[in-house]
């Protein structure tokens, strides 16, 4: 990849650390745009350049400028966005030039597959089975006119567990699990989402395992594939990752790639049942933590396996595409990359963290501790040291600005960042003229015109190393 100038969004992830050292490893010059100061990628020595930018939830306009400016300046080749900046990237992704190519989706696709209501609206409007899930609506106080507060799709209703819940109740766009709730009845989440106010979903509680995935796709092509479960969390997020070869997970994905011609980066998570069925509960337009996996060294499985047979039938030994061959080079791939990890990725500091919270569990602790040792940090590297006392000063940022506004590390770490569906941008609605604004963040993907409609009996699908200051 000699010559090939990458700019990577969302530096504060370890995810967006990992694919930099990847790609400065292949030849490629790595550059990092972050609006938190102290970011993973800002610390790494295989990033050329760190720029500190403006924050792309507080201000879209200047976090675009800044963006653009890079691309020009630097004759970045590949726009590479990691985290939920990729919302405001996309609402720009016209304006980088026609030599920068821009890893967004439009963002009306990226708004169906970020809400949890549109995104099992459109799984069930594919075909795929999908939990029973209810969309409630009390955004203006619960004063909607009769009828127009709740939606539904009738989907499957999973046996029930003793012990377990009805309905899980959450925000339509949130993340980390944050101000998810369990309740014994619809009535009850009903009660507590007009209570709090706002878009929620209420979904038909699933038994079973929870499974994750991260891929990315070209044209309908599903290019790389990695499947995972996670064992150990931390603050509702994942910080061990075990790989999952299930192979009906990944026949999912790549027909649901297919089904949508998506182009991108995306990730799942499925409710797998005592049955063995898959059941979709969310989607992650963006980079997740499956890049550990598909990135780490990989075993005789991992790979792409035409590759290997062309190697094996010629006689030559041709490096197997990875990951950042489907990212930068889409076009030369053949059959589906798999993860196939040698170790488990994790994290390691807060992995630490997680089994300090386990002390007084003598079983989960002790099964915390066969993860910690079977398991390969993914942050600490040979050659790039200063990544660790940077982690730790990347969350002390965090927690000042934690504290400062009253919420969680979680969501203070996408507090700059996050996008939870309203309108980018300044002016009437995001800063352009109506006609701009319908070219550059519809709502609706062209394509969806074409999808099937929902079955009988559901709701409504349509959703309306230096660092630099800019």
């Amino acid at each position: 990849m000699n010559g090939l100038r990458v700019l990577i969004t969302g530096g504060r992830a370890p995810c967006a650390l990992d694919l930099a050292r990847g790609f400065a490893a292949r030849g490629a010059e790595v550059y990092a745009a972050e609006s938190l100061e102290h970011s993973l990628c800002a610390a790494s020595r295989a990033v050329k350049r760190s720029f500190l930018v403006p924050p792309p939830a507080q201000d879209p306009e200047g976090y675009a400028d800044a963006l653009r400016e890079i691309v020009r300046r630097e004759r970045i080749g590949l726009l590479l966005p990691t985290c939920e900046e990729i919302f405001y990237i996309s609402a720009y992704r016209d304006d980088f030039g026609p030599d920068c190519r821009v890893l967004a989706p439009p963002l009306g696709m990226l708004r169906e597959l970020h809400s949890k209501w549109a995104f099992i609206a459109l799984c069930a409007r594919l075909g795929f089975a999908v939990p029973e899930t209810v969309r409630l609506d009390f955004a203006d106080g619960g004063r909607r006119r009769q009828g127009r507060e709740e939606e539904r799709i009738a989907g499957e209703i999973p046996r029930p567990r003793l012990g377990d819940p009805a309905y899980i109740l959450k925000p339509e766009f949130s993340r980390f699990s944050a101000r998810l709730s369990r309740h014994a009845a619809l009535d009850d989440a009903r009660a507590q989402a007009r209570s709090a106010g706002g878009v929620w979903v209420a979904q038909r509680y699933a038994g079973g395992e929870l499974l994750c995935t991260y891929g990315t796709a070209h044209e309908g092509r599903l290019l790389a594939h990695a499947a995972y479960r996670a064992p150990q969390t931390a603050s509702g997020a994942s910080v061990c990752f075990k790989p999952d070869t299930d192979p009906k997970v990944q026949e999912w994905v790549a027909r649901f790639v297919e089904r949508t011609n998506f182009s991108g980066q995306l990730a799942f998570d499925f409710i797998r049942t005592d049955e063995g069925a898959l059941l979709p509960i969310e989607c992650n337009p963006r980079a997740t933590s499956g890049v550990h996996l598909l990135l780490a060294p990989q075993s005789a499985g991992g790979g792409s396996k035409r590759s290997a047979g062309a190697a094996l039938s010629s006689g030559a030994l041709p490096r197997t595409p990875d990951l950042l061959d489907a990212l930068a080079r889409p076009d030369r791939i053949g059959e589906t990359i798999e993860a196939c990890p040698v170790q488990t990725p994790m994290l390691l500091l807060p992995m630490l963290g997680s089994g300090l919270g386990q002390l007084t569990r003598p079983k989960a602790f002790a099964a915390w501790l066969r993860d910690l040792r079977s398991s390969r940090d993914v942050l600490l590297r040979r050659g790039d040291a200063p990544v660790l006392p940077q982690a730790l000063r990347m969350m002390l940022e965090l927690r000042r600005r934690a504290a400062a506004s009253g919420c969680s590390l979680s969501e203070a770490s996408v507090s700059d960042i996050g996008w939870d569906g309203q309108p980018i941008g300044a002016g009437t609605s995001d800063g352009r003229s109506e006609g701009d604004k319908r070219q550059k963040t519809d709502r609706r993907d062209p394509a969806a015109d074409s999808l099937p409609p929902l079955p009988k009996g559901s709701g409504r699908t349509s959703v309306d190393k230096s660092e630099e200051a800019f």
